[in-house]
């Protein structure tokens, strides 16, 4: 088991403002996620890129004097209570510009902004995650596996029959239950290396 205590996590490294390619890193990994949170909240592509670019601006901020504990909680409870107070200033100052807006534009973007939901975003974001983690984990040892492993693995995903799986590739049954039993695998450990690693 790694040690926690010894090893630098990519949210230790992102603490020190100094270490540009930790930020870059910790920028590539989750603000795909944040925006993926935002457009699940009914925003639009643009706002959400506005979401997500303010999130990460405000982690700057704090990411210093930030005590990571896995005691206290998880990182994604912070993040989310980050995110979820930026959308809702973000909707305040929307609310606020509507005011000066002439009525047939006011009509249009208060349809928007009441379009726009803020359910429990901790359920949001962690059935994000997990979808996310598994797509991140995915891209990064598709390219590794073998032909028919990966394709065996993609075919079950899209739901077909082992029958169809194993006619089309020209393998047996069994190999092709063999061939998704070891993707799946290397998906588990990869998403646990990520996990480690960005969390």
């Amino acid at each position: 088991m790694t040690d926690w205590n010894t090893r630098q996590t990519l949210l230790i490294r992102a603490k020190n403002h100094d270490d540009e390619s930790a930020w870059e890193e910790f920028v590539y990994y989750y603000r795909p996620y944040l925006y993926v949170i935002a457009r699940r909240m009914n925003l639009s592509h643009h706002d959400s890129e506005e979401i997500s670019q303010n999130v990460l601006i405000k982690l700057w901020d704090k990411m210093p004097d930030f005590d990571y504990s896995q005691q206290k909680g998880r990182f994604r409870g912070w993040l989310c209570t980050v995110t979820g107070n930026t959308v809702k200033n973000f909707l305040k100052s929307q609310q606020a510009r509507l005011k000066r807006y002439e009525k047939v534009k006011r009509q249009e973007v208060e349809g928007y902004l009441n379009g726009v939901s803020l359910p429990e975003i901790e359920e949001i974001a962690e059935t994000e995650w997990r979808t996310y983690m598994a797509n991140l984990a995915w891209n990064n040892v598709k390219d590794d596996l073998h032909p028919n492993a990966r394709d065996t693995f993609m075919m079950f995903r899209e739901g077909k029959k082992v029958t169809e799986i194993a006619e089309k590739l020209g393998v047996a049954e069994g190999s092709a239950y063999v061939y998704k039993k070891r993707v799946e695998q290397i998906l588990f450990k990869e998403i646990k290396r990520l996990e480690e690693d960005i969390t």
